[in-house]
């Protein structure tokens, strides 16, 4: 009784999965309802900060942040907290070497400062599957669903961030 149960709300999760990305269609040129979908699920920048901090006596070191949009929220993306990472192209495993461990469906982001994999949508969230460590996992773009298949790895640093940082 328990696996139909789990069944059932498998099912359910991805009904709501599948109408999320249907409500995700946008047209050109751009209609308002096109426009209110851009700005739900794609992450935008808005301004770039950046400041000195420290003194005259220690030194001074540039910081910078990256407060960015989506779905009327204003997330603060301190740059020392993104997470570097690799890809294996065989295996399609992602590996980090920070400190962060993540586990099964961790809903996560992509950011470069070059170009991302093709096999990336940056304006998606993503989630964890199959971590081998908690530092060492593939992607998928439901919860507990199939990895996504690397083809290349981009070009520039690549970087891992997670919702943490919400200023709404």
């Amino acid at each position: 009784m328990d696996k139909l149960i789990q069944l059932e709300n498998r099912i359910k999760e991805l009904e709501k999965w599948k109408t999320e990305k249907t409500r995700q269609q946008i047209t050109f040129p751009l209609d308002n309802q096109s426009i209110d979908i851009l700005n739900k699920y794609f992450l935008s920048i808005y301004q770039v900060v950046e400041y000195y901090l420290g003194d005259a006596v220690d030194g001074y070191e540039l910081m910078t942040h990256y407060l960015t949009k989506q779905d009327n929220k204003y997330v603060d993306l301190d740059k020392s907290k993104l997470i570097p990472y690799t890809i294996d192209l065989n295996t399609d495993y992602l590996t980090i070497s920070s400190g962060v461990n993540f586990t099964d469906n961790f809903v996560i982001l992509f950011a470069t400062t070059g170009t991302q994999s093709t096999s990336i949508n940056t304006a998606l969230s993503y989630y964890v599957v199959n971590p081998t460590s908690g530092q060492r996992f593939q992607i998928s773009e439901t919860p507990g669903g199939s990895p996504v298949h690397f083809t290349d790895i981009g070009t520039g640093n690549q970087f891992i961030r997670t919702y943490t940082n919400q200023i709404v």
